[in-house]
């Protein structure tokens, strides 16, 4: 079993740099992932580089970090079931 099978994390800030390995590091743990920015085609892109088609385990949501992050939840528990980690990240790099 790995370390973080059953967990799901949503991702602010989804499509930088730092957003995306975090996400890929999460899901070789094992955990599910919902990737959260302001830029749809910029989740799509992000989307592509961790391996979409790879599983069921990774999905997006189009909006920003200011959001109420109920919302986000409520998202990821719609999607995955439950929502157990909250990352806020930008890439200022």
């Amino acid at each position: 079993m790995k370390k973080l099978e059953n967990q799901v994390a949503i991702i602010t800030g989804g499509t930088g740099s730092v957003a995306t390995t975090v996400a890929e590091i999460l899901r070789e743990q094992g955990a599910k992932i919902l990737l959260v920015d302001e830029d749809k085609e910029a989740l799509q892109n992000a989307l592509h580089r961790l391996g979409v088609g790879s599983g069921d385990d990774l999905a997006y949501e189009v909006g920003s970090n200011s959001a109420d992050p109920s919302h986000y939840k409520q998202k990821a528990i719609e999607r995955f079931g439950n929502a157990n980690l909250y990352i806020t990240l930008h890439d200022t790099i």
